[in-house]
């Protein structure tokens, strides 16, 4: 995928009540206002595509801004100072050559909340991970018209020093979420209410969890190597991983006591998922075969009835586009003789649309509706005239007359996918 690089100018200032003016509430809910930026406030960057997780990469400087060189598509930027609320993020939009002018508008008197994590004998948990998010869903924003389009604030994901301490000194007020995790013991969660302009501490003793072990097999009894183990979301913080060995075993440790979901699967392989329930300490036997449901079973050809390799194949099932979303989708792709097959399947019919994957090409070749798994295995045929074969320019100008910088999404009538592009300077 490529990166697009674009440079952000940013300020930071105190929450607007009035254009120029900002306004604040101080610990002992005095209001007061002021015209002046604010120098010092790091500038937090998200990762890509990923806004719960991110650096501090710069500050503001005496007059509250900055500037971020070479910024990738995809990131999120936000601003938070020790003692104020942060700012909610945005999206950084745009490709080369292009600079993005955001005004990042600290929200008031902040909070903090400081954690010690011990493990299971009382030892400090260095290294330990500690996520401090905002999860109010009354959030409010001061200094921005109501159709400007923004993030929650900025979550914390602190990692604790030798002594097990961590702290996060720029919080919004409300409701906080707090989980803490360390590598081979059961994950801590906490929710609670933080008021404005103090900190809250917090003592965490964490155990050993739960314990899952096993053998994942396929349907016909043989072992299945490569496959994933998982509980929660993949890349949480609360979530506990494994992948079976060469023999299928596989060992999951540190789940949180109590009712927890676990799923095992393998791309394009099958997967079953249930419901354990454990306390501390103990081990748990379980050993999964992957369920494949019903197949889709296919081929593709060109018109001469040669297999076509190496196409990408997307089955989905049910609506179509933003406002009626796919209740289904699978993905594979065809071998050498252009066969393919998509597990898992729902009882109902499908649409698969084949993309010839070595061309630089996104919307389909082609779209094929209404195919069901009981009709056996289904011979899809290529023309030559659908194949890739045309390109699309043109230049997009402001109400002004001046070359616009936008995104531009094209996306053939009647079909779901489409194609995504950003115009140049």
């Amino acid at each position: 995928m490529q990166r697009l690089l674009v440079a952000v100018v940013l300020s930071a200032v105190l929450g607007t009540a009035h254009a120029g003016v900002y306004k604040w509430v101080d610990a002992d809910g005095n209001i007061t206002y002021s015209d002046r930026p604010q120098p010092g406030a790091e500038i937090w960057l998200s990762a890509y595509g990923n806004g719960m997780q991110g650096l501090a990469v710069a500050h503001s400087d005496a007059a509250g801004r900055f500037v971020l060189r070479d910024v990738g598509d995809g990131h999120n930027v936000g601003a938070r100072k020790p003692g104020l609320a942060p700012s909610p993020t945005f999206d950084v939009r745009g490709r080369a050559n292009y600079s993005q002018e955001l005004e990042l508008v600290l929200q008031g008197t902040g909070s903090g909340v400081r954690v010690r994590v011990v493990d299971s004998a009382g030892r400090p948990a260095e290294g330990a991970r500690v996520r401090v998010q905002h999860v109010d869903r009354d959030y409010r924003v001061e200094g921005y018209p109501a159709t400007t389009p923004m993030q929650r604030p900025i979550p914390y994901t602190l990692v604790c020093d030798a002594e097990g301490r961590c702290e996060a000194s720029s919080v919004t007020p409300g409701e906080v979420e707090v989980v803490v995790s360390q590598v081979g013991l059961a994950p801590w969660k906490t929710t609670f209410e933080l008021l404005p302009g103090r900190t809250q501490s917090l003592e965490v003793q964490l155990d050993a969890g739960v314990v899952v072990h096993g053998v994942v097999r396929s349907g016909e009894g043989t072992p299945v190597e490569g496959a994933y183990v998982l509980v929660n979301r993949l890349a949480d913080l609360e979530s506990r991983s494994a992948q079976s060995a060469a023999d299928g075993s596989y060992r999951v440790v540190g789940i949180a006591a109590g009712d927890f979901e676990i799923r095992a699967g393998r791309r394009n392989g099958g997967r079953v998922e249930v419901t354990l329930s454990g306390t501390s300490g103990e081990a748990i036997e379980w050993d999964p075969v992957l369920d494949e449901g019903r197949v889709l079973r296919g081929r593709l050809i060109d018109e001469q009835g040669r297999g076509l390799s190496g196409w990408m194949v997307n089955a989905t099932a049910g609506g179509r586009g933003w406002d009626r979303p796919s209740t289904f989708w699978g993905q594979t792709f065809s071998d050498a003789s252009g066969e393919f097959r998509i597990v898992n399947c729902p009882d109902e019919p499908l649409r698969v649309s084949v993309i010839e994957s070595r061309s630089r090409f996104v919307f389909p070749e082609a779209e094929f509706e209404g195919l069901r798994v009981e009709q056996g295995t289904h011979e899809l045929r290529i023309l030559d005239a659908w194949r890739a074969s045309a390109s699309i320019a043109g230049r997009l100008l402001a109400a002004d007359g001046r070359a616009a910088v936008a995104e531009v999404r094209l996306r053939p009538a009647n079909q779901e996918r489409g194609a995504s592009r950003w115009t140049d300077a």
